[in-house]
């Protein structure tokens, strides 16, 4: 199974944003990677959630949410060791100055995935 059309997209633009990747090294490809990995994985169990219902038949919450919020505990520890959050960059002292931020940016292309 691939990434979905959304992920590959970002994770192409991404690529592209050298106000974020001009920080990064060789070395930091296969963390980058795992990152949109977990985007995706947070995308498709966020749309599997919308289809079945926040909550089972017997009332209790989607068994998924929680593994969403474990996945996206572990994307924000990602972005924050690249310094792709605004807190981590301001505390490493690196300047961002791009258009739109880092986080505006994966919000707006993974929302409706």
């Amino acid at each position: 199974m691939g990434l979905l059309p959304a992920t590959r997209a970002a994770w192409a633009q991404f690529w592209g944003m050298t106000e974020l990747t001009r920080y990064l090294s060789d070395a930091d490809v296969p963390s980058v990677d795992r990152l949109f990995e977990l985007r995706d994985q947070a995308a498709r169990m966020k749309r599997l959630i919308r289809k079945e219902g926040l909550t089972t038949d017997d009332g209790k919450a989607h068994p998924l949410i929680s593994k969403v919020v474990t996945v996206e505990g572990a994307i924000g520890r990602l972005e924050d060791r690249l310094l792709l959050s605004p807190r981590a960059r301001a505390s490493a002292g690196v300047k961002f100055d791009a258009k739109r931020s880092a986080d505006e940016y994966f919000e707006s292309t993974l929302e409706d995935s």
